[in-house]
């Protein structure tokens, strides 16, 4: 049995990777596949790194390991490509999904990295449409849907909308959808 895909979040507690990976996995669920996610947490303190994996397949998902080799790798915080190695075991026709103020050509320089490129600059994003750069896990969320092909951006947006209705007011819910919008269509995709 093979997974279908396998995703690994890569951000610091508070920013919200383990919120849009879980409404990752939960559109994968409603498409009819089995998933696994779950975080994986240092420190337990705000700002402290963290990994989330989310695994999707046909069938039932028996691993319950880590992912060493994801098909995409997210960064919701830059500063961790250089604490820790975000392109660990990524395939090599993995994807790899950075919040970053560099072009691409700037991040590949700083990080050697010659594979599949998604950049947004989330956090701009997030200061412009929420007045909080911290904010910018739904740009990354919309970025995401624009780097793979297995969940429509009008599912995604679907499960945005009503996991933030059940937790947020209504004018944060509407920004939140416009951060998701222009994440999907801010961010840049190279091969």
């Amino acid at each position: 049995m093979s997974t279908i895909l396998e995703l690994r979040f890569h951000g610091r507690a508070g920013q919200g990777a383990k919120s849009i990976a879980d409404i990752f996995a939960e559109a994968a669920l409603r498409e009819g596949k089995h998933i696994l996610a779950f975080p994986e947490y240092g420190a337990a303190r705000q700002g402290a790194p963290l990994r989330v994996f989310v695994k999707i397949d046909d069938e039932k998902v028996l691993d319950h390991s880590q992912i060493e080799h994801p098909d995409i790798a997210i960064v919701l915080d830059e500063d961790l490509i250089h604490s820790e190695d975000v392109l660990e075991g990524l395939k090599e026709k993995g994807t790899l999904i950075v919040n970053t103020h560099r072009t691409q050509k700037e991040f590949r320089e700083v990080t050697g990295y010659k594979g599949r490129l998604v950049i947004i600059n989330a956090t701009d994003l997030a200061i412009k449409i929420m007045k909080a750069g911290r904010l910018a896990n739904t740009a990354i969320l919309g970025a995401l849907t624009k780097g793979q092909s297995l969940i429509s951006k009008n599912d995604l947006k679907e499960l945005l909308k009503k996991d933030f209705t059940k937790r947020f007011p209504k004018d944060i819910v509407k920004k939140n959808l416009e951060l998701f919008d222009a994440g999907y269509k801010e961010s840049e995709v190279f091969q």
